[in-house]
């Protein structure tokens, strides 16, 4: 099958790219556009380790390929088991319908030209190590389930990421460190993101403004989340941090609600610190229910505390700021300033009048 006539040399998305039949140890990808190959005709059943890296552009582009892929031979005849594979033009630049990237696959180096990853691009890739981003990475978008169930051990997401989508890391159990540049551009973390993830701490950009639905959810080796002073966090979304292994936090001061059990179940937290000029209005339903939390100091705008928010935690001292016009302590019980509704009570209770 010949080239188009006409070749981009820039990606903006990198999408499945490499079918999962490959046998070969090493496959190189250049920007260069060629021929569609689906990669059939090979043993599927060669489980050889492949590494795939990205040219850096045009100028060192592959061997174009027909029905057959050509596979490097050294000077004495002998094969080295490498393999350059091109994109294909033929479905468009944009196109969602790239071959399977292959299971074999230990590194990936993503080229800076690169906008954004397609969805499931390297789900399920457990032999998946290593991924690395350049210096000048374009990359926007990370979506949709990207990484998910990948065996990546740590990864540096660029200051270019604007949003990580849903499940783009989720499942990937050796994945132990994540970390952000100072620059970070990342505005939101999606549902699931990492969730199932062996991530131990984690330092969320200061430009984050929203943790999806649980985006650290059964993290249970995370036992430290931290925040820049300069944080835009606006919410914690529902069930952000279930069951995961904090012994403590502190929340930003931009924060505005706790949604529904976002740090329920987490088994070893002890200690949750609020800010003297602490935004909160409202903590939902069973925001800290199953925690180790026994003191709290509740901050001056909170109007809003959901049903069972401290529920089988040993909760004995809860202290609400002078300003707050909307929660009292009586007898041990959690009520409206009005004395007409009780949210709870405060340690265990003897008696009730």
């Amino acid at each position: 099958m010949a080239a188009p006539a006409s070749s981009e040399r820039r990606f903006e998305g990198l999408n499945h790219v490499v079918h999962e039949r490959m046998p070969f140890s090493t496959v190189k990808i250049s920007h260069s556009m060629s021929t569609v190959f689906e990669g059939s005709v090979y043993n599927s059943r060669d489980q050889r380790r492949v590494h795939a890296e990205f040219e850096p552009n045009g100028e060192k582009s592959c061997p174009e390929t027909s029905d057959t892929m050509e596979e490097v031979v050294d000077d004495k005849g002998h094969k080295s088991g490498e393999v350059y594979l091109v994109f294909s033009g033929v479905r468009g630049q944009n196109s969602s319908r790239w071959c399977r990237v292959m299971r074999m696959v230990q590194l990936v180096s993503i080229p800076d030209s690169f906008e954004e990853i397609s969805e499931a691009c390297f789900l399920d890739c457990n032999t998946l190590s290593r991924v690395t981003f350049g210096e000048l990475s374009s990359l926007k978008l990370i979506r949709k389930r990207a990484f998910c169930g990948c065996g990546v051990h740590e990864i540096h997401i660029p200051d270019s990421v604007e949003e990580l989508c849903e499940e783009c890391f989720s499942q990937c159990k050796n994945l132990s460190r994540v970390t952000f540049g100072e620059l970070s551009s990342l505005k939101l973390i999606g549902e699931e993101a990492f969730h199932e993830c062996g991530v131990q701490e984690i330092r969320i950009p200061d430009s984050v403004e929203e943790l999806c639905e649980s985006c650290f959810s059964w993290c249970e080796s995370l036992s430290r989340v931290t925040f820049g002073e300069s944080s835009s966090l606006k919410s914690i979304g529902m069930g952000t941090f279930y069951g995961a292994g904090l012994f403590e936090i502190t929340i930003p001061d931009s924060v505005e609600e706790l949604c529904h059990a976002c740090f329920c179940g987490c088994k070893s937290l002890a200690r949750v610190t609020f800010g003297e000029s602490s935004s909160l209005k409202s903590i939902e339903n069973m925001v800290f229910s199953g925690t180790l939390l026994s003191r709290l100091w509740l901050p001056g705008g909170v109007h809003s505390i959901g049903g069972a928010s401290f529920s089988e935690c040993p909760l004995k001292d809860f202290v609400i700021c002078d300003t707050n016009q909307f929660f009292d302590v009586v007898d041990r019980l959690l009520v409206s300033k009005d004395k007409r509704v009780c949210y709870g009570c405060i340690g265990e209770l003897e008696e009730v009048i």
